[in-house]
């Protein structure tokens, strides 16, 4: 799925998949909420390579921004 996300001030597409996670149990741990990011591309080009240092802060802002 593709998400629009403002980063420092550029509007950029963020491509991936989410994965709701789950509660644990005393049989199995928790599983945490994450979105996995396939691709980045600001005005369709892609820019995953100069964004890797950021993905992590990516992939939290478009938990935040679109599944809460």
């Amino acid at each position: 799925m593709t998400h629009q996300l403002e980063f420092k001030g550029l509007i950029i597409d963020v491509q991936g998949t989410y994965h709701k996670g789950q509660f644990g149990t005393f049989e199995t741990p928790p599983e945490p909420e994450e979105f996995e990011i396939d691709k980045v591309e600001l005005l369709g080009t892609d820019i995953t390579e100069l964004m890797e240092e950021h993905i992590n802060d990516l992939e939290v802002l478009t938990i935040q921004n679109h599944y809460r």
